[in-house]
């Protein structure tokens, strides 16, 4: 595990033009770490960077692939409850995507 003074910034100001495939990697990382953090799976930091509607559409789209996850545990994937909160989620990264102008990097 790491230690509590490790951090990882996420940077939401990066537009559509500056992106490449390693900014995309380490993107991809910095949100599946963060998952991992919330599931209890390690104890980084985090520290968030972007204006306010693209850190809310970031939040709202990390609560809808929590909640998908858990569904997925619970119930299954075949299970409507799964379905119904993967449709959510999918909302959810569109309007992400929309918003900041980077792709979320979990399908």
């Amino acid at each position: 595990m790491s230690d509590l003074n490790d951090e990882v910034v996420v940077d939401l100001t990066r537009r559509q033009d500056q992106l490449n495939e390693s900014f995309l990697r380490m993107f991809g990382s910095a949100i599946e770490l963060l998952i991992k953090r919330i599931f209890g799976l390690n104890n980084l930091g985090f520290k968030f960077k972007g204006s306010k509607s693209d850190l809310n559409s970031f939040a709202n789209v990390l609560a809808r692939e929590t909640s998908y996850i858990k569904s997925l545990r619970k119930h299954g994937l075949d299970a409507p409850a799964s379905f119904s909160t993967r449709s959510a989620l999918d909302s959810a990264i569109k309007k992400f995507e929309s918003d900041t102008g980077l792709v979320w990097p979990l399908k």
